[in-house]
C-alpha cells in the first residue's frame, strides 16, 4: 500500500462534508514476490549449520546455490521449490564439476555437492516448524546428514501463515 497516498485520501474523506467511500491505493503482489519490509519479515524462526572442508569444487557449488536462493521471500500461499528457485546447475551459471550421487555412485557433474545446501535449508525449515511438502532422499546415506532429514534436491516448502525470507550466510576459511 502507498501509505502516504492512503493518508491523504483518508484526510480528504474526513474533511469532506459529503460521506463517500474511500479508495485506498493498494499494490497487489503475486505470492512469493515481496520485499522484507512489505512481507513483514522481522525475526529468525529457524536455523541450521552444516560444515564442509575447504577449497573443493563442491564448496564453490554450495556457495553458488546459496547466492541464487539468498533473499528469497516465501509469502503465504506460495510453495518454495529449491529446484525452481535455484534453476539448473550448469557451467554457464557458475557451477563447477564436483562429485554428485547418481544411482548410488559418485559422479562428477556441474553442481555436485549442492545437496548439502538442500539438507541445511531443509533442517532450518524443519526446526522452524514449516510444512515440508516434498523431499526425496539420496539413494546413498551421507553420514553428515541427520538420519531421515536429508532431502536430496527435490525440496518443497509451503508457507501458509507467515512470510519467510531465506537469509543465507556462507563462511569460507582455508
Amino acid at each position: 500500500m502507498d501509505l502516504a497516498a492512503a493518508v491523504d485520501r483518508l484526510i480528504a474523506a474526513v474533511v469532506d462534508p459529503i460521506p463517500a467511500p474511500v479508495r485506498l491505493p493498494v499494490v497487489v503482489l503475486p505470492p512469493g514476490n515481496a520485499t522484507p519490509a512489505i512481507a513483514g519479515v522481522d525475526q529468525l524462526i529457524g536455523s541450521f549449520t552444516t560444515y564442509h572442508p575447504c577449497c573443493q569444487g563442491r564448496v564453490t557449488n554450495i556457495h553458488r546455490i546459496a547466492d541464487l536462493v539468498d533473499g528469497t521471500i516465501i509469502t503465504p500461499g506460495w510453495t518454495f521449490s529449491l529446484n525452481t528457485t535455484a534453476g539448473e546447475r550448469t557451467l554457464d551459471r557458475g557451477f563447477v564439476p564436483a562429485p554428485a550421487i547418481v544411482n548410488g555412485e559418485l559422479v562428477d557433474q556441474p553442481g555436485g555437492g549442492v545437496s548439502q545446501f538442500s539438507t541445511t535449508l531443509f533442517d532450518a525449515a524443519w526446526f522452524a516448524g514449516l510444512p515440508i511438502l516434498a523431499h526425496q532422499p539420496h539413494t546413498k546415506y551421507i553420514s553428515r546428514c541427520p538420519p531421515g532429514r536429508e532431502p536430496g534436491l527435490s525440496l518443497s516448502i509451503e508457507i501458509d501463515s507467515v512470510p519467510v525470507q531465506a537469509r543465507l550466510r556462507g563462511v569460507i576459511s582455508c
